[in-house]
């Protein structure tokens, strides 16, 4: 199996100017994003053709992931539905400015209590969530998505961005939800 680096996997990538890409940091919605977006462009479809084990099955993860290493995974094949949608975890510069783009922030503090209460049952430990909090803190994580967050604050308005806080997710759903398909006119 020949496994590729989220740079060659980037450089494979043949963007479509049509290609929309929720690039939302870790714990921040990125799920809930992808699932939008898809029942969106499937307008509603389950089941069937339309149904799947994993998200990324039907939108790949630009940088890899588990899914990368399977045999007929091609980041350029066809999606279940236009527009083809991807998964990403890419920083501002680093997310190509050819495609459309959807990005969440999350308060870090729910992001570090929401990571901790995912990564406990993977890696089990007995990890208080404070000693937990400070192993992302003190390497530059909160840093780095602040830093990250004033790149995506100050594209908001650029009309292939579409900006969103986690909070607002969850407390004006159907209008999120009205933002997505309007900016990418799914219909």
């Amino acid at each position: 199996v020949v496994t590729l680096s989220k740079d060659d996997l980037l450089e494979k990538w043949r963007s479509r100017p049509t290609d929309v890409v929720i690039a939302v940091p870790p714990k921040s919605g990125t799920t809930w994003l992808l699932q939008i977006a898809h029942q969106l462009r499937m307008k509603g479809a389950w089941g069937g053709d339309a149904s799947f084990e994993d998200q990324m099955d039907v939108m790949p993860m630009l940088e890899g992931g588990p899914a990368s290493l399977l045999p007929d995974n091609d980041i350029n094949k066809e999606h279940v539905a236009d527009p083809r949608v991807y998964k990403s975890h890419l920083r501002f510069r680093s997310c190509p400015d050819t495609v459309k783009r959807i990005y969440c922030f999350r308060d870090l503090k729910d992001v570090i209590v929401s990571d901790w209460h995912f990564i406990s049952p993977i890696i089990p430990s007995d990890i208080p969530l404070a000693e937990f909090a400070v192993l992302r803190v003190v390497p530059g994580g909160i840093d780095r998505a602040l830093y990250d967050l004033c790149d995506w604050w100050e594209h908001r308005h650029d009309p292939n961005v579409c900006f969103f806080f986690f909070d607002d997710l969850v407390d004006q759903h159907l209008e999120c939800v009205s933002r997505v398909q309007q900016f990418h006119s799914f219909a």
